[in-house]
Order: C-alpha cells, then sequence, then structure tokens
C-alpha cells in the first residue's frame, strides 16, 4: 500500500496554487535575494547561482523557494548565502527527470515541462526547510549555532596543525573572518557546484551531525590542505587567499581526499570526553 507523505503544511498542490503570486510578490523576491547573484559571482560558470538557475525556469524555481522561506523565518536571520542552499537540491531533482544526466550547465531547461517544475519547486522547498530545521540554531538571534562550529573547528585545527593555528593567531587572522561563511554557506562559495553535491551526499549519509559536526572535520581538513602555503603567507595574502580558495580545478578525486581526511579526523576526535564537547558547552 502507498505511504503517506511526510512532508509539512505546504503540499506540491498548494504550492502550485501558489506559484499565482510570483508577479505580484516579485518585489520580495528581489528585497530578500537581490545581493545573491553578486555575491556568488566569483566563478560565474559554477557558482551557487550559475547556468541552472540564471535561466528562467531556473530562476523561477529558485524565486519560489526564496519566497516561501523568507515566508517562514519567523524568528531566524535567513541571508542571501543561506537562500544558496537550494540550488544543488534543484540540481539533483531536476536530473531526476532526464536519467541521472548532470544538469548543472542548465541546458536542460529548454526541455522543462511547468510540471517538472512544480515537482521539483516543492521537493526543493521540502528538503531545504527539513536541512535548515537540522540546523535552526545557526540561523537564531546571535546564531550560537555558527559560533559553536567556527569555535569547534579553531580547537580542532589547534589540535591537528599548531603550526599553522599559531601562524594565524601572529597574523592577526581570525577563524570567525573567514571560516564563518564556510559554515554559513556550506562551502558552497568554495566548490564547484559538482563538487558540492559530492560533499552533501557524504553529509547526509552521516546522518543528523553531517551538516554541522561532520562539517566541521571537513572543514579543518581543508584549510590544513593548505598549510605548507598559509605558513608563508602575511597579513593581506593570508586575508585574500582565504575569500577566494584555489579550487576552481577540483574534481572527485580531491573531493574524495577531503573526505577520508575528514573521516579519519571525526573517527579520533569525535567520541573523545576531552575534546570539542567542551567548546560546545562554553558557547
Amino acid at each position: 500500500p502507498p505511504q503517506s507523505d511526510p512532508r509539512p503544511s505546504k503540499t506540491r498542490v498548494q504550492i502550485r496554487h501558489q506559484t499565482a503570486l510570483r508577479h505580484t510578490r516579485r518585489h520580495a523576491y528581489e528585497f530578500r535575494a537581490g545581493d545573491v547573484a553578486a555575491g556568488v559571482g566569483r566563478r560565474p560558470e559554477d557558482h551557487a547561482g550559475g547556468p541552472l538557475v540564471s535561466q528562467r525556469s531556473g530562476e523561477e524555481v529558485f524565486e519560489s523557494v526564496v519566497i516561501y522561506l523568507g515566508d517562514e523565518a519567523s524568528g531566524e536571520q535567513l541571508r542571501a548565502g543561506d537562500y544558496d542552499l537550494a540550488t544543488p537540491l534543484i540540481a539533483v531533482f531536476l536530473s531526476g527527470y532526464f536519467d541521472g544526466k548532470d544538469c548543472l550547465d542548465g541546458e536542460v531547461m529548454g526541455d522543462v515541462t511547468d510540471v517538472m517544475l512544480e515537482e521539483v519547486e516543492a521537493d526543493t522547498y521540502w528538503c531545504l526547510t527539513n536541512l535548515l530545521a537540522g540546523i535552526q540554531d545557526h540561523y537564531t538571534s546571535d546564531q550560537p549555532g555558527m559560533q559553536r562550529m567556527v569555535m569547534h573547528l579553531e580547537e580542532l585545527v589547534n589540535r591537528i596543525d599548531a603550526d599553522l593555528a599559531s601562524h594565524l593567531r601572529h597574523t592577526g587572522i581570525e577563524f570567525l573572518q573567514f571560516a564563518f561563511k564556510w559554515m554559513n554557506c556550506l562551502l558552497l562559495r568554495e566548490f564547484r557546484l559538482s563538487c558540492v553535491m559530492r560533499l552533501w551526499d557524504t553529509y547526509l549519509s552521516e546522518g543528523d551531525g553531517g551538516f554541522e559536526d561532520f562539517h566541521v572535520y571537513v572543514c579543518a581538513s581543508f584549510l590544513v590542505h593548505f598549510s605548507s602555503e598559509l605558513q608563508q603567507m602575511g597579513f593581506d595574502e593570508l586575508f585574500q587567499f582565504m575569500q577566494n580558495m584555489p579550487t576552481h580545478d577540483w574534481g572527485d578525486r580531491e573531493i574524495e581526499i577531503l573526505l577520508s581526511s575528514a573521516f579519519v579526523l571525526s573517527t579520533l576526535f569525535g567520541d573523545s570526553e576531552a575534546h570539542l564537547n567542551v567548546v560546545r558547552q562554553s558557547a
């Protein structure tokens, strides 16, 4: 027998009806996400708002999800980077209509029907709200979840690469200056979208802690990967490097190495009593 659909109050039918409000609520979308394009413009060919959502049909899905999220964000502080989190989900759900074909270049958008768009829109909304629900204190007042993750990262780097941590301190670089973005956008701004999808696949397989606990181990592995270069840089060069990490040519191989390193760290530190739970209690 068919199983009941565990979706929240907004069903596909409701979302289908609400799409009629797009044109009268366009100003809401522009207010909430008008700076997204500028914010993700580092790699026009592959950033979180790239070819997939730059075409009209893809943009409509993105726009609707932004509006719905904004409507339900009472007490939360959603930012432009948070809306970008919808993009990997849109790509995955679209590929399901094309036998798993890579949709990131946007070429399939010409073959996407209105019914497909409505289904993708509903699925994306449902999955994104569930993802954000698991990290809800990242977007409440003072964002304690974000601060906790950054402190977790700093403590972890102090343990696994004391020389790098010391160099960052002596140079005047604080973890919050670069790591906040990593936590807020879940590395969407640091990697090509295909790499982000591979990362998120692992996060989902890790269960409830994937997008928080395991993500921090990934960030630590990512930072330490560049340790030798970073330790040769002064403040200005370091700051610039952190804002534009050289990952434009990264692919599955590099991501697999990164995930393997993160898994080793999680195994070594994840169950240690003296480990980072102390940091969480002090946050």
